[in-house]
């Protein structure tokens, strides 16, 4: 009975790692992130996952065993900015790896062969073996590119409304108006026209015009004028003998 017991067992153990080999590879194969798993002794990158080639636009062969070394050129990595090269000891792999630490949701982006640039949100942890060392890092980032973009949509309209709002005035309270000639009353009890005070207190500025009705009776007035100039000037005492003599001759 031992016997047996002795026998299944190391049946029963591979059976175990190779369902555990399985759940690793359809969480590598599935998950909707960049996962990635380093060899911290050989210092090489193990295994990447699916979506972590579609974030990076390579294949995976191009991703993994890569040295450590040369991961942030090979990868194409660049600085939240999307223009700074970072150094190696400055990338999350290696400060986890020396500080033994946990590194969260640090931005990182990635240029794909088109030029493009995906901006990743990136978290890398230690395993550590029995002695307490590093012997594997576990590398997840997601993909925040229209997050990145929505954001920046967002603060774009956020300066363009607060220079709206810096070049607005509003007038609002009751005006004091003169009722014969127009001019307003200030604050301080002064008298000023119309054009002065709104300018005074607002982005207008104003012009000259003549409105099309108000340009018909200004000449009608200047025509009628014009004749009650004329009709006085032929009524006058000279005018009387003038036209008189002309009559005569």
């Amino acid at each position: 009975m031992g016997e047996n017991a002795l026998r299944i067992y190391p049946e029963r153990e591979g059976y175990e790692l190779q369902s555990k080999a399985r759940y690793f590879d359809a969480i590598i194969d599935n998950v909707p992130e960049g996962l990635a798993l380093v060899d911290a002794e050989s210092r090489i990158i193990r295994s990447v996952s699916r979506y972590a080639a579609l974030y990076a636009g390579r294949s995976r062969t191009e991703l993994e065993g890569i040295p450590l070394d040369e991961v942030v050129e090979r990868w194409h990595l660049f600085k939240s900015d999307g223009v700074s090269k970072p150094e190696n000891e400055e990338f999350i792999i290696f400060r986890t790896i020396d500080q033994k630490a946990c590194f969260e949701n640090e931005e990182w982006v990635f240029m794909k062969p088109n030029g493009a640039r995906v901006t990743v949100l990136m978290n890398s942890c230690p395993i550590l073996d029995g002695n307490g060392d590093v012997s594997e890092v576990a590398l997840s980032w997601i993909d925040i590119s229209e997050h990145k973009a929505t954001e920046e949509r967002i603060r774009n309209l956020n300066l363009e409304l607060n220079e709206a709002l810096r070049r607005v005035k509003v007038l609002s309270g009751m005006l004091n108006v003169c009722a014969v000639c127009k001019r307003i009353q200030d604050d301080r009890g002064n008298w000023q026209s119309l054009e002065k005070y709104i300018e005074q207190r607002s982005e207008a500025v104003f012009s000259q015009a003549y409105a099309r009705t108000a340009l018909k009776g200004f000449t009608a007035a200047r025509i009628k004028a014009r004749k009650n100039r004329e009709n006085k000037s032929h009524h006058s005492p000279l005018a009387r003998t003038f036209y008189r003599n002309r009559t005569t001759l």
